[in-house]
């Protein structure tokens, strides 16, 4: 990958335009386009580019792609957190399927209808425990 694409990404990464880093940079807008497009980068910028993005300066001479492997450690790690977080939930829902729950209602009935409604025997059973 090059360099110039490398330091898109960086940018991309870290919600930074490539005006925004030629002004961190104390370059021209131009200046830094140049640098992107046409790979012309000098050391001296890219350890201000390291310093700027948080990230040793021999990324940008590494093949591998470093910023994308810390990327998907984070993705991994919060996907683990979600995974535990959901086996939790799933052994608490178990534990609780056995249990009955009460459920209370209040209802304004007559005593004609408490009676038609046969709910005096329920309440009775109810009471009597």
């Amino acid at each position: 990958m090059s360099i110039g694409l490398k330091i898109k990404q960086l940018c991309e990464r870290d919600g930074i335009s490539l005006a925004e880093l030629a002004r961190r940079l104390n370059r021209t807008r131009p200046a830094v386009y140049e640098m992107v497009e046409k790979e012309d980068v000098n050391t001296s910028i890219l350890r201000e580019c390291s310093t700027i993005f948080n990230i040793p300066v021999s990324y940008f001479f590494e093949e591998e792609d470093v910023c994308r492997i810390a990327e998907i450690q984070e993705k991994l790690s919060k996907a683990e957190r979600e995974i535990e977080s959901l086996r939790k939930e799933n052994l608490s829902l178990r534990s609780d399927k056995g249990n009955s729950t009460r459920v209370i209602v209040e209802l304004d009935v007559t005593p004609d209808e408490f009676i038609k409604m046969g709910l005096k025997d329920k309440v009775i059973q109810i009471l009597n425990k």
